[in-house]
């Protein structure tokens, strides 16, 4: 990993010296956002969450050749480019070779799938695909969305398919059920271990089994009532906000 992270950081300094000529050149813009993608996609291969990325490994090996016939020589003829065009050569053959754990970053699939085989038994939610540590059960009424958490974010959502652009987070689900807490990581904390996971998706669990129940089983009234109750936590939290910073905040 070593070469590879060498590989990153040149093409976050290459980046950075191309940006500025962006908007005046086809050949600048298009080695810019190259060096931009193979850097991000470098640095998956350096955090090894154990994530499928054969799709984005096929979406660059596309954007290589792409650079290729599109521009031909004219990349040979700035040695910016030629380094970008390097590094990134050996980042994608890197992603080729990377083989990610069946069981996920941590053993995240894994604990998902037993963690969350409730909601396939006693509600009817199908697991969907799991792409870069993202889970999803749904049926054709209820949607849940499962993510590892950060200090900002519990990341975590319920919502109908039906209404696609309102998602509830868990905190609405305790909110609703009476009680005011933050499910985001406190500062400072991340998620490092596979107990870690473990612990984490227990409690997003016990969330869904104690307050979700109505919600997840789609029964008459619940959406709006995870609605309103939505609507009054963001009413309060505006209002602590004004009252801590002052009304233009």
């Amino acid at each position: 990993m070593e070469m590879i992270s060498q590989d990153v950081e040149a093409l976050i300094a290459l980046a950075a010296k191309l940006e500025p000529g962006r908007n005046g050149s086809p050949i600048v813009n298009d080695v810019f956002e190259a060096a931009d993608d193979w850097k991000n996609l470098g640095r998956i291969l350096i955090e090894n969450k154990g994530w499928d990325i054969s799709g984005r490994v096929k979406q660059e090996v596309e954007l290589f050749d792409r650079l290729h016939s599109f521009y031909g020589a004219r990349l040979e003829q700035n040695p910016d480019y030629v380094r970008v065009m390097e590094a990134g050569a050996r980042i994608i053959a890197a992603g080729k070779r990377y083989k990610p754990d069946p069981d996920g970053y941590l053993g995240s699939m894994r604990i998902v799938r037993q963690t969350f085989a409730f909601l396939q038994s006693d509600f009817g939610l199908m697991p969907g695909p799991e792409p870069d540590g993202m889970w999803d059960y749904a049926s054709d009424r209820v949607c849940v969305g499962l993510r590892l958490p950060n200090q900002f974010d519990s990341f975590c959502w319920i919502k109908q398919p039906s209404n696609p652009d309102r998602n509830f987070a868990l905190e609405d689900l305790l909110f609703m059920g009476g009680r005011s807490v933050s499910l985001a990581l406190p500062a400072g904390q991340a998620i490092a271990t596979e107990a870690d996971v473990q612990a984490w998706f227990t409690t997003v669990a016990d969330v869904l089994r104690q307050y979700g129940s109505d919600v997840l089983a789609d029964r008459p009234g619940a959406f709006d009532r995870l609605g309103e109750a939505a609507a009054e936590r963001e009413r309060l939290y505006i209002e602590e906000c004004e009252r801590l910073y002052g009304a233009d905040t």
